[in-house]
């Protein structure tokens, strides 16, 4: 890690800390087989190239990008046998997302304790719990990031 500044650094490590903790949290997402319904509904209509419908109902719901992502990442993983693909993207999502809000509260002054409690804490709670366990929601934490 030659090269990088000290800040760079510090969030290349709370990454490699925040991916650890989120997947032995969410680890049995990725080795289970299993759908709810949301999954069986997407990965039908992406196999049969009708996909135009959801996004247009995702649109109209305000969320104008998750269907064409969702289209692309149930005909990637194509069957329920390879939704622990689109949940691998959320985890690594949740961690990307637990080290943005780690570097705001250090970049507003706050401690590294709180810093790293909160922003453990927070992709460890029940609603990122969904995130993980629901591969439809594979788009969610990166979106979160990005309105930070």
């Amino acid at each position: 890690m030659q090269g990088l500044t000290p800040i760079r650094k510090r969030m290349i490590l709370f990454w490699g800390l925040a991916m650890g903790v989120v997947v032995l949290a969410y680890g049995p997402v990725l080795t289970a087989e299993y759908g709810y319904i949301d999954d069986y509904e997407f990965l039908l209509a992406a196999k049969r190239g009708l996909f135009g419908p959801l996004s247009l109902d995702l649109a109209s719901g305000g969320r104008p990008l998750v269907g064409p992502i969702l289209d692309f990442l149930c005909g990637w993983c194509g069957t329920i046998h390879g939704l622990w693909l689109m949940r691998a993207i959320t985890l690594a999502g949740l961690s990307f997302l637990s080290t943005a809000i780690f570097a705001a509260l250090r970049a507003g002054g706050w401690g590294l304790a709180v810093s790293t409690g909160c922003a453990l804490g927070t992709v460890l709670g029940p609603g990122c719990a969904v995130y993980a366990a629901w591969a439809t929601c594979a788009a969610m934490a990166y979106g979160a990031v990005l309105a930070l």
